[in-house]
């Protein structure tokens, strides 16, 4: 084996241990809130919020779409178990409302790789709406958690949502 070979091969184990390593430091979750006042009626806010079908008039998230997605909004708005469901090949991701109130909403992120496979929960989020002065204070939280070292990266490089 010649000398540039094996050096090849031992740089080729440093990279490789080093991805290890550094993905074993990193966050296996993560948790932001942000908060922002808005010139509506609490009612009119949680309305929005508790509703997928307007979700692409303001949020990208409900447009986020490529040539091979589909995008589907089930379930009736304002209950728990609507849903926005976004179904790529064989794969397909999911936020749906666990609850809806007057202060706002909760809601679980699913996805899954594979058909055959169930979805699994990978996040949650509440959206708390509160009065302040003509209009709302809303606060939005989210938190997750991931598996494997290659979706570590991922929370590393941000959340669904930025602070």
């Amino acid at each position: 084996m010649s000398r540039e070979l094996r050096l090849f091969l031992v740089a080729l184990a440093g990279v490789v241990m080093v991805f290890f390593v550094v993905s074993a430091l990193l966050p296996q979750g993560w948790t932001v809130q942000s908060s922002q006042s808005m010139p509506a009626s609490k009612e009119r806010v949680v309305a929005m919020f508790a509703d997928f079908n307007g979700w692409s008039r303001w949020s990208p998230i409900a447009s986020t779409k490529r040539t091979d997605t589909e995008i589907t909004i089930e379930g009736e708005p304002g209950q728990v178990g609507h849903q926005l469901r976004w179904v790529s090949g064989p794969s397909e991701a999911m936020l749906r409302l666990q609850r809806v109130g007057e202060d706002g909403v909760d809601y679980e992120f699913l996805s899954r790789i594979n058909p055959d496979e169930e979805l699994l929960p990978y996040g949650a989020g509440q959206i708390v709406v509160t009065p302040e002065g003509d209009g709302s204070r809303v606060t939005w939280s989210e938190s997750g958690k991931v598996g494997g070292y290659l979706h570590r990266w991922f929370v590393w490089f941000g959340a669904q949502q930025k602070t």
